[in-house]
């Protein structure tokens, strides 16, 4: 047998076929511990053909089709055959393939309770028991056999069975075992003779719906993965049970009327939870592909009613309770269903990924320089080109808003801008804020949706002046000299030459602070959106010093006749002469006397 399965490797290597891989390194506790069951079933007392399974036997083995698409339906799980396991290996190059009836003449006697079972010559039988911790057994297998399909119909039909006895069980079989391997929505057992096309796959058909025609060994190139004849689709085999009660399951498979013509089940996801399947709403059972910002809602379709969910991000415990969860983050999202007195009957998870934003660019605030007015028009608002930068533009849809973020997001017609009114945009106030949405409609892309805004400002041009409550100011006032001005805000003072006190920000001088002399102000307003730079013309303020003291004339000044009249003696800097005690116009000229005595 092993020449004869290294040659056939050699010739499909070189057909580039992939073919099923048997592995028989385990022993069958070991098979039901690793590959059969999952955490939800704690198998014991396993035996195999009523012995201790702490052996390996050839009837039982791992299966996998090592990750080549197939046309059996199971990637990988247990195979329990009538003889050695490996004649499942493709390609189908025999119409009868057999080894030997392995195990001698183990009989069954549930198998011969089976129609057409009444010849059996030997049994391939797997038991365990377990404890129901959920509400629901299930499990897929397949039903493969060389008998396909001219024995079909014939008292030579190789049968198997999968008897569940427990609690709530009540059937035919020993220990009031149901069999649970049914045609789909039936009670019918299956078995070759009430699933099949007729002995030649024409027809009549009998559930032919469920069975697959693999050849019949005279077209390896067609058949190239199994070596049956035919076999059924991935059926499910399911039980109600009663939570925390014992229950014993027999999975066994017999030849019948000889030991020739091998037949096998293959068996996966042997689990005690109720049939759940996450979806997100777009029906999806992964997502790697969400839209960024978008929430999408994860439904179990679980009726809330008595039961208890226990949600879960990427294994940690988050505090959602019910049938659904609307989510906007990525991660590997888990959903524990249990009965109100803590027994858990389902499980399901979902992996979501977010993708990346869209590769559009921010678009620059829009500034226009006007008369300022109760309506400003903007030559254009069509920042489209910027947007999409290098990006196909037949590939998204660019669409503008002026109401809010969430008409946006949400495509409504409430604010959409038609694009014929993008030019020559008018509004009635000097600022607004444009929203605008871009849609993934190009090929094998998601239909994402991403918002983003830019402002349109009106800005007025700039005029103005500036000016000061007096032209002239004594170095001993102290408090600060606003100044009047009629430009625009915004802007900044200055003066020249440097020695004046000056506020930049509010233009006000303080005299007491500034060195005496002639200063010339100005208001500076910088370019703004479109509007150029702007300065006021310059606004002239003079300080004058303050002597220290009251100046000191000389006084009486006496001349005699004929002599030189002298001009009249103060000390004192920057003083001014004046001819009355009150009023008059100073003067920085020394006055003379006019009068001689």
């Amino acid at each position: 047998m092993k020449k004869t399965f290294l040659v056939l490797c050699f010739l499909f290597s070189l057909s580039g076929f992939g073919q099923l891989l048997i592995d028989d390194a385990l022993t069958v506790t070991q098979l039901v511990q690793t590959v059969l069951v999952d955490a939800s079933v704690q198998p014991s007392n396993i035996t195999f053909n009523s012995e201790p399974a702490n052996s390996t036997v050839v009837q039982v083995s791992r299966f996998s089709t090592g990750g080549v698409s197939t046309n059996l339906g199971l990637d990988q799980g247990l195979i329990l055959a009538t003889a050695d396991a490996h004649v499942a290996i493709g390609p189908n190059n025999q119409e009868g393939a057999s080894t030997f009836a392995f195990g001698g003449s183990y009989i069954d006697d549930d198998l011969m309770l089976i129609p057409g079972a009444q010849f059996l010559e030997s049994s391939s039988v797997l038991e365990f028991d377990f404890i129901a911790t959920g509400s629901e057994l299930n499990f897929d297998f397949i039903f493969a056999s060389e008998e396909y399909p001219e024995y079909s119909n014939s008292t030579y039909n190789d049968v198997f069975g999968f008897f569940l006895s427990g609690p709530g069980i009540s059937g035919p079989y020993s220990n009031n075992a149901k069999n649970i391997a049914l045609v789909p929505s039936t009670n019918t057992e299956v078995t070759i003779n009430n699933l099949n096309n007729g002995t030649e796959n024409n027809g009549p058909c009998q559930n032919c719906g469920f069975y697959i025609n693999n050849g019949i060994g005279q077209t390896p190139n067609i058949n190239p993965h199994i070596q049956y004849d035919g076999f059924t689709s991935v059926l499910r085999a399911s039980s109600g049970l009663v939570c925390g009660e014992t229950y014993h399951i027999k999975l066994a498979i017999g030849n019948v009327g000889d030991n020739t013509y091998d037949s096998a089940v293959f068996i996966k996801n042997f689990n005690i939870r109720q049939n759940l399947e996450l979806l997100d709403d777009n029906g999806l059972v992964e997502n790697l592909d969400a839209c960024l910002g978008q929430n999408l809602t994860i439904f179990s379709n679980i009726r809330p009613q008595g039961n208890v969910f226990v949600w879960t991000k990427d294994g940690v415990v988050i505090p959602e309770t019910g049938p659904s969860i609307t989510v906007s983050e990525g991660g590997l999202y888990a959903v524990n269903i249990f009965t109100e007195d803590g027994c858990q009957f389902a499980f399901d998870d979902i992996l979501i990924v977010f993708r990346t934003e869209l590769s559009i660019v921010d678009p620059p605030d829009i500034n226009l320089c006007a008369v300022l007015a109760p309506s400003y028009t903007f030559p254009t608002i069509n920042q489209t080109s910027t947007i999409l930068g290098t990006l196909n533009p037949s590939h998204y849809l660019v669409t503008y808003y002026n109401s809010s973020y969430d008409d946006a997001v949400s495509g409504s017609s409430n604010g959409l801008i038609p694009f014929g009114n993008l030019n020559n945009y008018t509004i009635s106030s000097a600022t607004g804020v444009i929203w605008v949405r871009v849609e993934e409609i190009g090929p094998n892309m998601y239909g994402c949706v991403e918002v983003i805004s830019f402002k349109i400002n009106a800005y007025g041009i700039q005029t103005g002046d500036i000016s000061y409550a007096k032209e002239l100011y004594c170095t001993d006032v102290t408090t600060p000299q606003p100044v009047m001005s009629t430009a625009s805000s915004g802007g900044f003072f200055s003066s020249t030459p440097s020695g004046l006190q000056l506020d930049v920000n509010t233009g006000a001088i303080i005299p007491s602070g500034s060195d005496g002399g002639n200063y010339s102000i100005i208001y500076n307003v910088p370019a703004t959106g479109s509007c150029p730079a702007y300065s006021t013309p310059a606004t002239l303020v003079t300080i004058n010093s303050v002597a220290a003291s009251e100046p000191i004339v000389v006084s009486p000044v006496l001349y005699c006749k004929d002599d030189t009249v002298q001009p009249l003696i103060a000390n004192g800097v920057d003083l001014l002469w004046y001819q009355s005690a009150v009023g008059g116009t100073g003067s920085k000229i020394q006055p003379r006397c006019l009068m001689l005595v």
